[in-house]
């Protein structure tokens, strides 16, 4: 949706019950929607039995770096 001149993004999550990475997806959705200016669809499942504090950081890390890759991707793509 453009706003004003602004791309902006709307986010709709599905989470299954005791689920806690809806906050990850949604960000991450919203991110790629907006930098690749597509619909996009993220499915997030994290796995880690008593994950850490230390953890969760360096998950969120990783899954933003990958998101840096895929936009890259799409925009070389596109580019081709």
């Amino acid at each position: 949706m453009i706003e004003a001149g602004k791309l902006t993004t709307t986010v709709s999550t599905i989470t299954l019950l005791g689920h806690k990475e809806d906050g990850m997806a949604r960000d991450l959705a919203a991110r790629l929607a907006t930098a690749v200016a597509a619909n996009v669809v993220v499915c997030c499942g994290i796995h880690l039995d008593n994950i850490t504090p230390d953890e969760i950081k360096t998950v969120r890390l990783m899954s933003n770096e990958m998101a840096g890759e895929i936009i890259q991707y799409v925009q070389d793509l596109r580019r081709a």
